[in-house]
């Protein structure tokens, strides 16, 4: 209880920090982009991480709240220098939302922001547990021109049969999958062997 008064107390009054993790490319080309981090602040000022409070919130039905604050601070930031690509994840309550897309074609269409500099993050998790709402949602992505990311991938029994319904912008591996990979020899082959899957996907 409160934890989630910290939370819509942190909602009335914006009380969310933003964090830009740079997203780095190995053969040094493309757009640069960044991956959106928050960081709930408390009432003292302290910062606190979403796995703090993100769980208990999206199921309380208010993740989509979150992810609307979260999605209007980053695109506030872009206004001065749109040209590079954000990562921003969203929760399982945006995805089960009729009413968020229409918002967010709105928010771009008010930030004059070219919605393929925008790219939402959905989990792995949640598009195995939501397959048909996470098709709808990432159709309505798609006339938007705002990418879709997947991230914590390969930890399904096929990860690869997601990719044939849906088209992400990017992939991001589960960390379990490349904790090890300094250390075991299969663990480095399983990753080369999911990453040539991924790259013949395009």
């Amino acid at each position: 209880g409160a934890i989630l008064d910290y939370v819509k107390a942190a909602l009335l009054n914006r009380g969310f920090q933003l964090l830009f993790h740079p997203l780095l490319p190995i053969n040094g080309t493309g757009l640069k982009s960044y991956e959106v981090l928050s960081r709930m602040l408390d009432r003292d000022g302290n910062e606190v991480s979403p796995a703090a409070f993100l769980p208990l919130a999206n199921l309380n039905g208010i993740g989509e709240e979150i992810d609307r604050l979260v999605i209007g601070l980053a695109l506030d930031s872009m206004k001065d220098s749109a040209t590079e690509r954000l990562l921003i994840n969203v929760t399982s309550n945006t995805l089960m939302s009729r009413t968020f897309l229409p918002w967010l074609s709105d928010k771009l269409r008010g930030s004059r922001i070219a919605a393929d500099l925008l790219v939402l993050q959905i989990s792995e998790v949640d598009i195995h547990g939501n397959p048909a709402q996470t098709l709808a949602f990432c159709r309505g992505l798609a006339q938007l021109n705002a990418g879709m990311a997947i991230c914590h991938f390969g930890c399904a029994l096929d990860p690869f049969a997601v990719l044939d319904a849906l088209t992400p912008t990017l992939v991001k591996l589960d960390e379990t999958l490349v904790r090890d990979i300094i250390y075991s020899p299969q663990q480095r082959e399983n990753v080369r062997v999911q990453i040539g899957k991924l790259h013949e996907r395009g």
